[in-house]
């Protein structure tokens, strides 16, 4: 094998781009050497590893685009690998390859379970392995450009809250009941993931929304609360990139429809408001009562529920009022 390619710095693209980088793990310097040559004269870095916890070592430094590797690789298989992968946070997105000695479907079904991307059966076909592994490149490399987009408007929304001193872990508080209020619904675990970052998000427009506004100490003047009124519509220009993430794209624009339809900025009513804007509402609008504002003093717990109760299929969605109300009763 290349040492150059197996031990050696990121190669440059034509374009100045750092190649990406392939980890090949088997325990064997010959099964190293084999996946080596199957991906010889490609456009890739590959780095060898001869265990699990090198393979573990080598993701958590940022040092792989993708990961393929025996199914066995002695005390840490390659099933654990994915599953310690899978568990870091910072790392998740990054494929993973399992090669096997044979195709039995309950290899395949453990390895996907495990978190695995794709499952190769031996013997491998170069040009079949070569071709997937491209694929599953090019998915990476989206993935990032999107994770890049995501921190730049977390940033932002960061800066949007810091704008309005009463609103401090406001978002946080927001996402957290989002997303147990989510899963009480049954949603699929994607859809609570997006409404999670919806909600973190959700208040992003307010960076178009001056601060003397944002923080006057009593009612706003009808001119003011139409700039307010525009914030929304701000936010979805401002996430647009992830508008393939409906439900995260949703939230962010449609967080004050109201279930009658006299909400803005679309002036949508009952299910034409995505779910995941109306779960949002009622956890923004809860949070927002309990917590002092500007304008007013923060109300009572038991108030706020109440006030939630009292605008059931006018204001928000009743089904989701009464599984929030639920929830809260609970603890």
């Amino acid at each position: 094998m290349n040492s150059a390619r197996a031990e050696g710095t990121a190669l440059t693209g034509s374009a100045g781009h750092a190649v990406p980088r392939i980890v090949i793990a088997d325990h064997s310097d010959d099964g190293r050497a084999r996946l080596a040559e199957i991906l010889r004269d490609q456009p890739w870095q590959v780095i060898g590893a001869a265990d699990g916890r090198a393979v573990i070592d080598l993701v958590g430094a940022g040092h792989a685009d993708l990961v393929m590797m025996d199914s066995r690789l002695g005390a840490l298989d390659g099933l654990e690998v994915c599953r310690r992968i899978r568990r870091d946070g910072d790392h998740r997105l990054v494929p993973i390859v399992l090669i096997s000695n044979g195709d039995e479907v309950a290899d395949r079904i453990a390895a996907f379970e495990a978190g695995a991307n794709d499952v190769f059966a031996k013997p491998l076909q170069r040009d079949e392995v070569v071709a997937r592994v491209r694929s599953m490149l090019r998915l990476k490399s989206a993935s990032d450009r999107l994770e890049d987009v995501r921190q730049v408007i977390f940033a932002l929304a960061k800066a949007a809250e810091a704008k309005d001193r009463f609103t401090l872990e406001h978002a946080e508080r927001v996402a957290d009941s989002s997303s147990e209020l989510a899963r009480r619904l049954k949603l699929a675990p994607k859809v609570i993931e997006q409404i999670r970052v919806g909600a973190l998000i959700h208040d992003v427009g307010k960076l178009a929304v001056p601060d003397d506004i944002l923080n006057k100490p009593g009612p706003l003047t009808a001119d003011e609360f139409d700039i307010v009124k525009n914030h929304p519509v701000v936010g979805a220009e401002i996430v647009l990139p992830l508008m393939g993430q409906r439900d995260l794209y949703a939230i962010v624009r449609h967080h004050h429809e109201r279930y009658d339809g006299r909400g803005y900025p679309d002036g949508l009513a009952g299910e034409a408001i995505p779910i995941s804007a109306r779960i949002a509402a009622v956890c923004d609008a809860y949070d927002a009562m309990v917590n002092q504002r500007s304008y007013r003093a923060a109300v009572s717990h038991q108030r706020a529920l109440e006030t939630l109760l009292a605008g059931r299929d006018e204001q928000w969605d009743g089904r989701i009022v009464d599984a929030f109300v639920a929830i809260q009763e609970q603890r």
